[in-house]
C-alpha cells in the first residue's frame, strides 16, 4: 500500500530522501541545483507499487528540483517517452506554476514562523463568525501598499489587515485558496499544484507565519481547497510518467468535472494523494478548518475517508470541517453532516433566496415567502450563511460581462442608494441573528461597488476590482462598518443566536414582517423582527401576537439605526399587553430584542 505521508521529498541528517509514484516509468532520476542539474547522477530505485525512492547526501532546504523520468513504452498508451521533466506532485513549494519544486525544511519553518508553540485554540463548533478573504486583491486597492506590477498583495502585506478584520468582530478568516494556480495572483480555483503555496502571495514560511499572526489578533484561519480538478494550464500532473490514456496515471478514468480534469479518485494512490493533502494543512500550517470546494463533484466514499482521517488525530477533532454543494439537490445536504461527518455545508442557495426577498418588484407574500426560506431553512445550524454572497456571486471573470455577479449592494441597487443600503444592513443582520455559521465576504461590509476580480481586467470603464479601502473608509463604508460590529458583538454577548433552535412567532404576508425568537432559558431569548418592505410601523405601530409569552422586550440592535445610517427611529420597551406586542418598525429592516430587565 501506498505511503501518502512519506511521500514528496523529507530532509534527513544527511540530506534528503525523494519518494515519487510513477508507475509507467521505466528509470526514474532526479536533479537540482544540488547536481547542477546533471539529470543521470541521482537514480531512485524501483519499489513495489509503482513507488521509486532514493536519499541523496548534501540536499538542503532551498534546493530546487525536478525529477526525470523515462515511460517504460511497449503500447499505445506508453510511447516510450525519455527524459521527462516533472514537477514533483507532493512538492511543499514551487517556483511558479510552471517553474522547479523546492526542497523545504518543514520542522524548521514551524518554529522559524513561531506555529510550533503555538498556544491559539480553534473555536467550539458554535462559536464562528467568519470574514471571507482574497489574498492578493484585500492589499494595493487604495490603501497605499506597493504590490508591484501585478497588483497582487503578498502573505506578508496582508498580515497588515488582520486587525481590520478582528475589529469587525469576526474571529476567523477563511482564505479563498491559496495553493499554487497559473499565473499570478487568480482567484485560485484552477490548482496546478495542491500541495505548494501560491508563489505570487509568498512562500510556505510566509503563509506559516500568517496564520501565527491571525491567531495571535485572536482570527481562526480555513483554507480553502480545491480537489474537483486541475488546471487545464501548467498541468503538470498531466500524463506524469509518459503513459498518455485519458491524461494519464492521476487521470485517466477520473472523467472532466465543469472546470477541468478530474483526479482518478477511484485510484487507491490518488486517494492517499488527496488525504495527505489534508493532513498537510492541519499538520504543517496548524489551520483550524478547511472548506472543499464543490464537494459533490468528489466521490463521497473518497469525502468520508478524508473527514475520517482527519478525525483519527485527537489534536483535529475540533477542526472545522466544510463540504461546498454546487448542487441544487437539497437532500444531499444532510448527508455531508449526519453520515459523512462534515462541520458544515456551504450551499449556494441563501444569497438568491434573501435577494428574491428583498426585491421590491415583487409582491410582499412573495417576497416573504423566500424570506421565510431562508430563516426557517432546516437543519440551519449545520449551514454556512451569507446572505450577502460570496466570491462566486461577487466575481466577474469576463470584464464586466459576466451577468449577475456583483456585490450585493449593486445587485439591488447600488450604494448609493438608501434602499439599497438599508438592505445590505438588514442582509448582515438578519445573518448574525439566524442558526448556523455567519460569512462575510469580503467588501459587503462596506457597501463596495461593482463586482469583485483579483487582477486588472479589460473592463473599459474601470479596470480595478480589488477591494478598494478609499470605499471602506468613506461615510457609507463606515456606517455600514459599524452595523457588522455592532450585530456581531450581539451574536457574541447573547448564546442563544450560537444556538440550534430558532421558533417562527409571527409571519405576514401582507405586510412583508416575520417575527422569530431564538429560545433561551433565564431571560436569555432573542426576539428578532424582520421588514421586507418599504412600509414603516411608527410609535408602536406593529402588532405581534405573542399569546405564550409575558413581559417587555428592549430593541438592542435596529439596523436602521442612525449610526449605520439608517432612518434612526426612536424605540421604547415593548410590552406584551393582552398576547400583542405592540413595536415600532422601520423599513427594511432588522430589530434584534431581548428581555427587558
Amino acid at each position: 500500500m501506498t505511503d501518502a505521508g512519506a511521500m514528496g521529498p523529507t530532509l534527513t541528517s544527511t540530506g534528503c530522501r525523494f519518494r515519487v509514484w510513477a508507475p509507467h516509468a521505466s528509470r526514474v532520476a532526479v536533479m537540482g541545483t544540488f547536481s547542477d542539474w546533471r539529470q543521470n547522477e541521482h537514480l531512485l530505485a524501483a519499489q513495489p507499487g509503482g513507488i521509486w525512492d532514493a536519499e541523496i547526501a548534501g540536499v538542503q532546504a532551498g534546493d530546487e528540483y525536478l525529477f526525470v523520468i523515462d515511460n517504460r513504452g511497449g503500447d499505445s498508451h506508453n510511447p516510450g517517452q525519455r527524459g521527462l521533466l516533472r514537477i514533483d506532485p507532493w512538492a511543499r513549494e514551487t517556483r511558479h506554476a510552471d517553474g522547479n519544486a523546492v526542497v523545504v525544511d518543514v520542522a524548521g519553518e514551524l518554529v522559524a514562523s513561531g506555529l510550533a508553540d503555538d498556544p491559539f485554540v480553534t473555536p467550539a463548533a458554535s462559536d464562528w463568525l467568519v470574514y471571507q478573504v482574497h489574498v492578493g486583491s484585500f492589499v494595493g486597492g487604495g490603501d497605499g501598499i506597493d504590490t508591484g506590477s501585478t497588483g497582487t498583495g503578498t502573505f506578508a502585506q496582508f498580515e497588515r489587515k488582520l486587525g481590520y478584520i478582528r475589529s469587525l468582530g469576526f474571529n476567523a478568516i477563511a482564505l479563498l485558496p491559496v495553493q499554487q494556480n497559473p499565473g499570478d495572483g487568480s482567484e485560485g480555483y484552477g490548482p496546478s499544484h495542491l500541495f505548494a503555496p501560491e508563489s505570487s502571495f509568498g512562500s510556505p514560511l510566509e503563509l506559516r507565519h500568517l496564520v501565527r499572526a491571525a491567531h495571535d489578533v485572536g482570527l481562526a484561519v480555513i483554507f480553502d481547497v480545491v480537489w474537483n480538478h486541475l488546471s487545464d494550464v501548467d498541468n503538470r500532473l498531466w500524463e506524469f510518467d509518459g503513459m498518455t490514456h485519458e491524461g494519464g496515471v492521476f487521470f485517466e478514468g477520473g472523467e472532466r468535472s465543469p472546470w477541468g480534469p478530474r483526479l482518478a479518485f477511484w485510484k487507491r494512490e490518488v486517494r492517499d494523494l488527496i488525504i495527505a493533502n489534508a493532513r498537510i494543512w492541519f499538520a504543517e500550517y496548524h489551520v483550524d478548518g478547511l472548506r472543499i470546494d464543490a464537494a459533490n463533484e468528489i466521490s463521497r466514499d473518497l469525502l468520508g475517508a478524508v473527514v475520517h482521517d482527519v478525525r483519527a488525530e485527537p489534536a483535529w477533532r475540533s477542526k472545522l470541517l466544510i463540504a461546498e454543494s454546487t448542487g441544487e439537490d437539497e437532500s444531499g445536504w444532510d448527508t455531508l453532516v449526519d453520515q459523512l461527518g462534515f462541520d458544515r455545508v456551504w450551499s449556494l442557495a441563501d444569497p438568491h433566496q434573501f435577494r428574491a426577498g428583498v426585491d421590491e418588484a415583487a409582491e410582499a407574500a412573495v417576497r416573504i415567502e423566500h424570506l421565510a426560506s431562508v430563516v426557517d431553512l432546516p437543519n440551519a445550524a449545520a449551514r454556512i450563511r451569507y446572505l450577502l454572497g460570496s466570491h462566486d456571486d461577487a466575481h466577474d471573470n469576463q470584464d464586466g460581462a459576466r451577468a449577475g455577479h456583483r456585490h450585493f449592494i449593486e445587485l439591488v441597487g447600488g450604494r448609493d442608494d438608501a434602499h439599497a443600503r438599508a438592505k445590505a444592513r438588514l442582509g448582515w443582520a438578519l445573518c448574525a441573528v439566524l442558526p448556523g455559521t455567519p460569512m462575510c465576504f469580503m467588501g459587503s461590509e462596506c457597501h463596495q461597488p461593482g463586482y469583485w476580480h483579483p487582477r486588472m481586467d479589460g473592463n473599459p470603464l474601470h479596470g480595478d476590482h480589488r477591494f478598494d479601502w478609499s470605499q471602506c473608509g468613506d461615510r457609507y463604508g463606515t456606517q455600514m462598518r459599524a452595523l457588522v460590529a455592532a450585530a456581531n458583538q450581539v451574536r457574541w454577548d447573547r448564546p442563544a443566536l450560537r444556538a440550534r433552535e430558532l421558533h417562527l412567532v409571527h409571519v405576514d404576508p401582507r405586510n412583508g414582517v416575520l417575527v422569530f425568537v431564538r429560545p433561551a432559558a433565564d431571560a436569555g431569548a432573542v426576539l428578532a423582527v424582520v421588514n421586507v418592505s418599504p412600509v414603516a410601523w411608527l410609535e408602536s405601530g406593529y402588532r405581534v401576537p405573542m399569546a405564550d409569552r409575558v413581559g417587555s422586550w428592549r430593541v438592542v440592535l435596529d439596523s436602521q439605526s442612525a449610526e449605520f445610517g439608517g432612518e434612526g427611529v426612536p424605540h421604547q420597551d415593548a410590552v406584551v399587553s393582552d398576547g400583542v406586542l405592540s413595536l415600532t418598525v422601520p423599513p427594511w429592516s432588522v430589530l434584534i430584542l431581548v428581555p427587558a430587565t
